[in-house]
Protein backbone atom coordinates (compact mmCIF):
# COMPACT_ATOMS: atom_id res chain seq x y z
CA UNK A 1 0.00 0.00 0.00
CA UNK A 2 2.63 2.51 1.10
CA UNK A 3 4.36 2.06 -2.49
CA UNK A 4 1.14 2.73 -4.40
CA UNK A 5 0.75 5.72 -2.22
CA UNK A 6 3.67 6.87 -3.21
CA UNK A 7 3.09 6.34 -7.05
CA UNK A 8 0.12 8.67 -6.57
CA UNK A 9 2.64 11.30 -4.90
CA UNK A 10 5.18 11.20 -7.34
CA UNK A 11 2.88 11.81 -10.11
CA UNK A 12 1.64 15.82 -9.57
CA UNK A 13 -1.75 15.88 -11.71
CA UNK A 14 -3.02 12.57 -10.32
CA UNK A 15 -2.00 14.07 -6.89
CA UNK A 16 -3.55 17.24 -7.38
CA UNK A 17 -7.13 15.35 -9.02
CA UNK A 18 -7.55 13.19 -5.91
CA UNK A 19 -6.70 15.94 -3.62
CA UNK A 20 -9.59 17.73 -4.87
CA UNK A 21 -11.68 15.06 -5.15
CA UNK A 22 -11.10 14.04 -0.91
CA UNK A 23 -11.23 17.87 -0.10
CA UNK A 24 -14.09 19.11 -1.60
CA UNK A 25 -12.02 21.39 -3.80
CA UNK A 26 -10.45 22.61 -1.06
CA UNK A 27 -13.18 25.08 -0.31
CA UNK A 28 -12.79 25.01 3.54
CA UNK A 29 -9.12 26.20 3.28
CA UNK A 30 -10.41 28.82 0.70
CA UNK A 31 -13.28 30.32 3.17
CA UNK A 32 -10.14 30.68 5.58
CA UNK A 33 -8.57 32.55 2.84
CA UNK A 34 -11.20 34.97 1.80
CA UNK A 35 -12.20 35.38 5.38
CA UNK A 36 -8.53 35.98 7.31
CA UNK A 37 -6.03 36.13 4.48
CA UNK A 38 -7.15 39.41 2.65
CA UNK A 39 -4.13 40.70 0.33
CA UNK A 40 -3.83 44.21 -0.16
CA UNK A 41 -2.43 46.08 -3.50
CA UNK A 42 1.27 46.02 -3.36
CA UNK A 43 1.49 43.21 -0.86
CA UNK A 44 3.60 40.32 -1.23
CA UNK A 45 2.37 36.94 -0.06
CA UNK A 46 4.77 34.13 0.22
CA UNK A 47 3.13 29.77 -0.35
CA UNK A 48 5.41 27.72 1.82
CA UNK A 49 5.54 24.01 0.46
CA UNK A 50 3.22 25.07 -2.60
CA UNK A 51 2.49 21.63 -3.46
CA UNK A 52 1.01 21.46 -7.20
CA UNK A 53 -0.02 25.48 -6.78
CA UNK A 54 -3.89 24.60 -5.89
CA UNK A 55 -4.15 28.02 -3.83
CA UNK A 56 -1.79 30.29 -6.19
CA UNK A 57 -5.55 30.65 -8.03
CA UNK A 58 -6.63 33.20 -5.29
CA UNK A 59 -3.68 35.46 -5.33
CA UNK A 60 -2.60 37.64 -8.31
CA UNK A 61 1.01 36.83 -10.57
CA UNK A 62 2.31 39.77 -8.67
CA UNK A 63 1.64 39.39 -5.23
CA UNK A 64 2.33 35.39 -5.23
CA UNK A 65 5.52 33.33 -4.85
CA UNK A 66 5.08 29.35 -4.35
CA UNK A 67 8.04 27.67 -3.19
CA UNK A 68 8.50 23.45 -2.86
CA UNK A 69 11.39 20.98 -2.40
CA UNK A 70 9.62 18.37 -5.15
CA UNK A 71 10.36 19.84 -8.79
CA UNK A 72 8.00 17.58 -10.33
CA UNK A 73 5.40 19.76 -8.42
CA UNK A 74 6.58 23.00 -9.41
CA UNK A 75 7.31 22.02 -13.11
CA UNK A 76 3.48 21.19 -13.16
CA UNK A 77 2.40 24.21 -10.99
CA UNK A 78 4.18 26.37 -13.12
CA UNK A 79 2.71 24.69 -16.48
CA UNK A 80 -0.55 24.80 -15.24
CA UNK A 81 -0.48 28.08 -13.48
CA UNK A 82 1.84 30.32 -15.21
CA UNK A 83 2.71 31.82 -11.86
CA UNK A 84 6.17 32.47 -9.86
CA UNK A 85 7.05 28.94 -8.60
CA UNK A 86 10.08 28.00 -7.12
CA UNK A 87 11.98 24.47 -5.81
CA UNK A 88 13.52 25.70 -2.68
CA UNK A 89 13.98 24.15 0.11
CA UNK A 90 11.78 25.71 3.28
CA UNK A 91 14.08 25.33 6.16
CA UNK A 92 16.49 27.71 3.54
CA UNK A 93 14.52 30.07 2.22
CA UNK A 94 16.17 31.67 -1.22
CA UNK A 95 14.91 35.00 -0.39
CA UNK A 96 15.75 38.01 2.37
CA UNK A 97 14.72 39.19 5.74
CA UNK A 98 11.63 40.72 5.65
CA UNK A 99 10.53 40.04 2.13
CA UNK A 100 6.72 39.59 2.24
CA UNK A 101 3.67 40.72 3.74
CA UNK A 102 2.29 37.44 4.41
CA UNK A 103 3.15 34.05 4.49
CA UNK A 104 1.02 30.39 4.21
CA UNK A 105 1.63 27.03 5.21
CA UNK A 106 -1.05 24.24 4.32
CA UNK A 107 -0.69 20.87 4.79
CA UNK A 108 2.81 20.92 5.22
CA UNK A 109 3.92 20.77 9.22
CA UNK A 110 2.18 16.78 9.47
CA UNK A 111 5.01 15.79 7.02
CA UNK A 112 7.89 16.94 9.28
CA UNK A 113 9.05 16.39 13.32
CA UNK A 114 9.30 19.03 15.32
CA UNK A 115 12.82 19.74 14.88
CA UNK A 116 12.29 20.02 10.99
CA UNK A 117 9.36 22.58 11.58
CA UNK A 118 11.33 24.82 14.06
CA UNK A 119 13.51 25.39 11.02
CA UNK A 120 10.66 26.47 8.60
CA UNK A 121 8.56 28.26 10.90
CA UNK A 122 12.33 30.31 11.65
CA UNK A 123 12.56 30.78 8.29
CA UNK A 124 9.11 31.98 8.03
CA UNK A 125 9.50 34.77 10.62
CA UNK A 126 12.62 35.55 8.90
CA UNK A 127 11.29 36.21 5.41
CA UNK A 128 8.19 37.91 7.07
CA UNK A 129 7.74 41.42 7.73
CA UNK A 130 7.50 43.29 11.39
CA UNK A 131 3.80 43.49 11.70
CA UNK A 132 3.44 40.53 8.62
CA UNK A 133 0.49 37.70 9.20
CA UNK A 134 0.90 33.78 8.93
CA UNK A 135 -1.55 31.68 8.09
CA UNK A 136 -1.39 27.68 8.95
CA UNK A 137 -3.60 24.78 8.37
CA UNK A 138 -3.14 21.48 9.06
CA UNK A 139 -4.47 18.25 9.44
CA UNK A 140 -5.95 17.32 12.33
CA UNK A 141 -5.85 14.80 14.75
CA UNK A 142 -8.94 14.00 16.27
CA UNK A 143 -10.20 11.35 18.44
CA UNK A 144 -14.19 11.68 17.20
CA UNK A 145 -12.79 11.08 13.11
CA UNK A 146 -14.35 8.69 11.24
CA UNK A 147 -13.41 5.82 9.96
CA UNK A 148 -12.37 6.68 6.53
CA UNK A 149 -10.59 9.79 7.44
CA UNK A 150 -8.58 7.79 9.81
CA UNK A 151 -8.17 5.17 6.83
CA UNK A 152 -7.01 7.87 4.67
CA UNK A 153 -4.47 9.52 7.73
CA UNK A 154 -2.71 6.64 7.97
CA UNK A 155 -2.36 6.39 4.19
CA UNK A 156 -0.75 9.90 4.34
CA UNK A 157 3.29 10.84 3.95
CA UNK A 158 2.86 12.69 6.86
CA UNK A 159 3.66 11.14 10.04
CA UNK A 160 3.19 13.93 12.62
CA UNK A 161 -0.59 14.56 12.61
CA UNK A 162 -1.12 16.76 15.82
CA UNK A 163 -3.50 17.67 18.11
CA UNK A 164 -4.78 21.48 17.72
CA UNK A 165 -3.06 22.25 21.49
CA UNK A 166 0.03 20.36 19.69
CA UNK A 167 0.21 22.82 16.97
CA UNK A 168 -0.69 26.04 18.27
CA UNK A 169 2.07 25.03 21.26
CA UNK A 170 4.84 24.36 18.52
CA UNK A 171 3.37 27.67 16.54
CA UNK A 172 3.18 29.79 19.78
CA UNK A 173 7.19 29.44 20.19
CA UNK A 174 7.68 32.08 17.01
CA UNK A 175 4.20 33.72 16.50
CA UNK A 176 1.52 35.39 18.29
CA UNK A 177 -1.52 33.81 17.90
CA UNK A 178 -4.72 35.81 17.00
CA UNK A 179 -6.65 33.16 16.53
CA UNK A 180 -6.96 29.38 16.15
CA UNK A 181 -10.49 27.32 14.84
CA UNK A 182 -11.48 24.16 13.64
CA UNK A 183 -12.56 23.70 9.33
CA UNK A 184 -13.59 20.91 7.25
CA UNK A 185 -11.55 20.28 4.38
CA UNK A 186 -13.67 17.44 2.60
CA UNK A 187 -13.15 14.86 4.53
CA UNK A 188 -10.21 15.94 6.65
CA UNK A 189 -10.94 18.14 9.46
CA UNK A 190 -7.93 21.22 10.08
CA UNK A 191 -6.97 23.15 12.32
CA UNK A 192 -6.52 26.82 11.16
CA UNK A 193 -4.49 29.63 13.11
CA UNK A 194 -4.17 32.96 12.47
CA UNK A 195 -0.53 34.40 13.66
CA UNK A 196 1.27 37.23 14.32
CA UNK A 197 4.93 38.84 14.16
CA UNK A 198 4.23 41.75 16.48
CA UNK A 199 8.18 41.42 17.11
CA UNK A 200 9.51 42.01 14.18
CA UNK A 201 11.72 39.33 12.86
CA UNK A 202 14.21 38.41 15.69
CA UNK A 203 12.79 36.64 18.49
Amino acid sequence: MEKFVNFLASRPSIFAFLRIILENNFKGQKNVFREEFAVKNGEKVLDIGCGTGDFSVLFSPEAYTGIDIDKGYIDYARKKYGKNFLAADATTLPFTDNSYDKVFIVGVLHHLDDEACGRVLTEAKRVLKPEGTVLVMEDLDKKESGFLTKFLHRLDKGKYIRTAEDYKNMLQNYFAVEKDFGIQSGLFPYQAFVLKNPRGNRF
